[in-house]
């Protein structure tokens, strides 16, 4: 092979490899209270956009309470 063979090989497995990291996360928030308050969102995102309208919110701490199940601004975010 030649290098220009290699390193177009190399690009499109660089390539491929970043496309299947690349995996939308959905999130599901529920309320804590007993209503069936709960909303679907397509991306943390989304999710964080929403969430900033109640109170001001990160990925990062979003992220967090998704991992240890604590609410995050009255909801249970999963």
């Amino acid at each position: 092979m030649t290098e220009d063979e290699i390193y177009n090989m190399l690009d499109r497995d660089r390539l491929e490899e970043r496309n299947a990291k690349k995996v939308t996360r959905k999130v599901l928030i529920k309320a804590v209270d007993d209503t069936n308050n709960s909303k679907l969102f397509d991306t943390i995102n989304d999710c964080i956009a929403y969430l900033n309208s109640i109170a001001p919110s990160n990925k990062t701490t979003l992220y967090r309470r998704i991992e240890s199940q604590k609410p995050y601004h009255g909801f249970i975010c999963q």
